[in-house]
């Protein structure tokens, strides 16, 4: 059962990294067109 849970605990927080990563790329590429379109 310890051998179990380092695996979940190893890959959350690199999923979670990569959520947060894909967030803010998302929202850069959404104010990037805003701004575009607004020129």
């Amino acid at each position: 059962m310890a051998r179990a849970f380092p695996v979940p605990f190893a890959f959350f927080p690199s999923f979670l990294l990569v959520s947060l990563f894909l967030h803010f790329y998302d929202s850069c590429n959404i104010a990037r067109a805003g701004s575009n379109t607004r020129l």
